[in-house]
């Protein structure tokens, strides 16, 4: 008779393969191929249907990935209200999440089902990244709705995010790299592989320090730090941003405006020291400045590649495995930047601010330990079914099974997918008025916007490219950040 572990194995993984399809719809049919018709409807400018990420998937374990996703390809069209009712919803539920009871029914079914089938199975898990990101979008929104103070709640909670994403960062490292070397699984010339795969991932996860702290989200709180009128707020998140970025000269200049204007004159000439060619003189009487801030394409997918393990058993074969990885092929590559224009006057050019692609790579990489881990409990479990089957049916068998984990392994490729790949940024002091602002990407899209500019005002421009479409909106504010015109894509 066939043993009780593999009965079980095999009752669990029938169950899984019926049942899951209500929990989460990326276990067969990988997240990219779900999303990326949606991508490509915002990259040639069609509109997002309302019913585009069907309902079963937004109430689906993967409902603040869905949430997320529905909000940021609102956002990239200018639809920003509709953006900030998914981002609140997906906000709520990635609170709601680190909330629950570690284990449910729902969870002890999902680890269970991570063991036999495939990671997909697992609810979604935002990374730190991501749900930084989540409150840096959202305050973007709110911005562009003249609503500077929502704005600031915003920032000051993906300035919390942040804060926590580094203490839950040093406990998950060390407890994944406990639990591995508890249960070691020694993958031979698999490991090999691994690491050739991981090399590139390395390139471009060494281009950041974390995966959770980006220069682009304290810029920005810095910006609406002005509006609201908290100086020395402002300058302390310009700081932290040149800190991640200092070779960024929009962040060398703010940091040294800051400095003057809220009076800390003894970082002034360190500041000058390290960088000297970054001396913006104060904004002129009968000036404004212009912010301009492009959410650059969207962030590269995770890709899959498998390999391949035989099981042995008292020196015979009786069986395959496969091991599911996913991985970021595309190489490091330095973003095009965009060129300014204002009323028909080159101004110069964007700087980089954040790669949310280094971003993505660096938190593919802290999270191998544990799916080295989750790999070689689930070679394991496959290798003890696979041994039982062959043992009481022969190699037919053998066959058998090794199509069936080769079928149920797929790497787990979800991530928010619409994020951009980059962020770049641009300052400039402009006349009071009306002024005609000209953004080029290259030999690609260019888009003419006029702006209105008030004296000792801030105007910020907000625009994302999706392919060869650039969607551009601005929000005007004056003195003490009064709201003087927002939308209008």
């Amino acid at each position: 008779m066939i043993r009780t572990e593999s009965t079980i194995l095999l009752m669990a993984l029938a169950v899984l393969c019926v049942c899951t399809g209500c929990s989460t719809s990326s276990l067969f049919v990988s997240y990219p191929k779900q999303i990326n018709p949606l991508l490509q409807d915002v990259r040639q400018g069609r509109a997002l249907a309302p019913e585009a990420i069907p309902a079963g998937r937004i109430e689906s374990a993967d409902r603040v990935l869905y949430l997320a996703e529905r909000g940021r390809l609102q956002q990239v069209q200018g639809n920003h209200q509709g953006s900030i009712v998914d981002y609140r919803e997906a906000i709520a539920a990635v609170a709601a999440a680190e909330q629950a009871a570690d284990v449910t029914v729902r969870g002890a079914g999902a680890q269970l089902g991570a063991v036999v089938v495939n990671d997909n199975v697992l609810p979604y898990r935002a990374a730190s990244y991501e749900r930084v990101l989540l409150h840096h979008l959202q305050a973007l929104n709110y911005l562009m709705a003249g609503d500077t103070q929502a704005a600031a709640v915003e920032v000051r909670r993906a300035e919390f995010e942040q804060r926590q994403a580094l203490d839950r960062h040093g406990r998950e490292i060390a407890e994944a790299r406990a639990e591995a070397s508890r249960n070691r699984l020694d993958l031979g010339q698999a490991e090999q592989r691994l690491n050739q795969a991981y090399a590139g991932l390395d390139e471009v996860a060494g281009k950041v320090k974390n995966s959770f702290q980006n220069a682009a989200t304290f810029f920005v709180s810095g910006v609406i730090y002005e509006l609201v009128g908290q100086p020395n707020d402002a300058y302390i998140d310009y700081k932290k941003a040149l800190e991640i970025m200092p070779g960024n000269a929009v962040l060398q200049q703010d940091v040294l405006r800051l400095a003057r204007v809220t009076g800390i004159t003894d970082d002034i000439e360190s500041l000058r020291a390290r960088h000297p060619t970054a001396d913006l003189p104060p904004v002129p009487a009968g000036s404004g400045s212009l912010v301009v801030l492009v959410d650059d394409e969207f962030v590269p997918q995770k890709q899959s590649f498998k390999i391949p393990l035989p099981i042995i058993s008292a020196g015979r074969y009786v069986g395959m495995v496969a091991l599911a990885f996913p991985f970021y092929e595309s190489a490091w590559h330095a973003p095009t930047p965009y060129a300014v224009e204002i009323n028909g006057s080159r101004r110069g050019a964007t700087e980089v601010v954040c790669s949310t692609r280094a971003l993505a790579a660096r938190a593919l990489r802290e999270r191998l330990p544990a799916m080295l881990l989750r790999q070689g409990a689930r070679a394991a479990a496959k290798g003890i079914m696979a041994k039982e089957l062959t043992d009481n049916f022969g190699p037919a068998a053998a066959f058998a099974t090794t199509i069936l984990n080769y079928a149920t392994e797929q790497a787990d490729l979800r991530s928010w997918s619409s994020l951009p790949d980059n962020v770049q940024i641009a300052r400039h002091v402009v006349a009071a008025g009306s002024a005609r602002v000209a953004l080029s990407h290259g030999s690609g899209p260019r888009v003419t916007v006029t702006v209105p500019v008030t004296d000792g005002g801030v105007t910020i421009l907000y625009a994302r490219r999706a392919g060869g479409t650039l969607y551009v909106q601005p929000a005007a504010f004056g003195p003490g950040g009064v709201p003087l015109a927002a939308a209008g894509t």
